[in-house]
């Protein structure tokens, strides 16, 4: 009998590790490919959850995110949304003050996914795509409370020791992995519809696969 495997993933924590590994090639990114990368012969990829927030602006991220959440959707991945604020931040070396987007109620709707995940199937295997440490008391929770195993799935360049050690072990994303899960340059999403790689998301060089 396999091992139910039920993901969930910081969709913002996954994406600013990308970008700030210099890995933007990578971001049209076939989630559910990635992780069925990790799954062994007696276990089976049942549920992945995707956490994020909706943008406001400016059109063209507007777009180029719902081309992206349009594909992830298409291959069964459950998206589950926050909300998006934008906040002005000061820099602490100029001192000028910039704009940044925050997520609020994403980290909350994931670690409530896995906690009650958890509860309805303790035998499973749950997988933490996130660096963010303040997950840390669901992951406590769902492994102390129900014997769960839970894993951290670490993306790259963002690692928490804090979150790691509440976990019973962690995965790490390999480059070569992130190559072949890669939608293809269009992704059909039913009769008459599809969707393409945003033109501002470089493309990997062939060979890279």
């Amino acid at each position: 009998m396999r091992t139910s495997v039920y993901a969930f993933v910081d969709g913002l924590n996954l994406y600013n590790g990308l970008v700030s590994k210099g890995l933007r090639r990578h971001l049209w990114l076939d989630i559910r490919s990635l992780l069925q990368q990790f799954c062994l012969a007696n276990q089976h990829l049942c549920d992945v959850s995707y956490f994020t927030a909706r943008v406001s602006g400016p059109p063209e991220r507007v777009s180029r995110q719902t081309s992206f959440l349009d594909a992830v959707e298409s291959t069964g991945v459950n998206i589950v949304y926050g909300r998006a604020e934008r906040r002005s931040t000061k820099c602490p070396n100029c001192k000028k003050n910039w704009m940044r987007t925050a997520e609020k109620m994403s980290d909350v709707a994931l670690a409530s996914h896995l906690l009650l995940k958890a509860q309805r199937d303790p035998a499973g295997e749950f997988w933490v795509v996130s660096g963010d440490s303040d997950l840390v008391p669901a992951v406590r929770m769902a492994r102390e409370e129900y014997g769960a195993r839970v894993l951290i799935v670490a993306p790259p360049g963002r690692n928490s020791d804090e979150l790691n050690g509440a976990a019973a072990g962690v995965l790490h994303v390999r480059r070569s992995w992130l190559g072949r899960a890669q939608f293809p340059q269009t992704v059909d999403l039913g009769p008459g519809l599809r969707v393409t790689r945003p033109a501002s998301w470089p493309q990997q060089p062939s060979g890279e696969r």
